[in-house]
């Protein structure tokens, strides 16, 4: 495993109103960058979806002099719809990136989590603080997510459980099985979200259909904390979504 030292944000400078999908990004970079493949390790598209890119242990193709010790995470956004700079993170992006943060930070303890503007005077990129936000990441509540500036989020919530619940099946930078994972606090997040059901939108309820799904086909393969169990059973009898 090579050293890594820095784990840089980057967005991909699409103007809100526009796409710029996975696929679209890695095809821009080996078609008309050159590269051997996309230049990041992690993107993340407007839904709150991760995709990986590059392999940890393949150095990246983002940052200029950096590359060699650090991993690349990379948001679709960036821009305002008059293409002006700006943080146009959804909630489901910022779910899922502090999530992945949170993560990486669990199997790279002397990472420094920054912005590519940090690196790069020139730059503008991610159009937000990556040090202020993301410092000490992994110290602050996990609570939080449920909460995002004081504000409760249901999505952020949601987008997170079905985060952790597919990073533990198919990422090689989590330690964890999904037996291992703090029973306590996923009950505490699955009970916030269904004391608060009936003021979640029609969108969120989809997602949590699809995290209860998923809980469905992990139960045939992984043994979970009984209580964990019981209610994801609570849940389905009593809530109709």
């Amino acid at each position: 495993m090579r050293k890594i030292t820095l784990i840089i944000i980057h967005c991909s400078a699409t103007p809100e109103g526009r796409n710029l999908d996975f696929e679209t990004c890695r095809h821009d970079h080996i078609h008309h960058r050159g590269f051997k493949d996309i230049g990041y390790h992690f993107y993340i598209t407007r839904d709150g979806g991760i995709h990986r890119g590059r392999s940890l242990e393949r150095i990246g193709a983002h940052c200029k002099n950096h590359n060699r010790h650090s991993v690349g995470i990379c948001y679709e956004g960036g821009l305002s719809a008059g293409g002006i700079p700006a943080d146009t993170r959804t909630l489901e992006q910022k779910a899922t990136l502090l999530a992945l943060l949170r993560e990486l930070r669990a199997v790279l303890p002397e990472a420094i989590i920054v912005g590519h503007r940090d690196l790069n005077p020139l730059k503008g990129c991610p159009c937000f603080d990556a040090v202020k936000e993301y410092g000490g990441c992994e110290n602050s509540p996990l609570l939080q997510l449920c909460f995002y500036q004081n504000k409760q989020i249901h999505a952020t919530l949601v987008h997170f459980l079905h985060f952790i619940l597919h990073c533990t099946l198919y990422s090689s930078i989590s330690r964890l099985h999904i037996h291992e994972i703090d029973s306590n606090f996923i009950i505490q997040l699955l009970q916030q979200g269904i004391d608060n059901i009936r003021a979640m939108s029609r969108d969120e309820k989809l997602v949590v259909r699809q995290v209860y799904n998923t809980l469905h086909h992990i139960n045939d393969t992984k043994r979970i904390d009984a209580r964990f169990r019981f209610l994801k059973q609570q849940f389905a009898c009593k809530h109709s979504i």
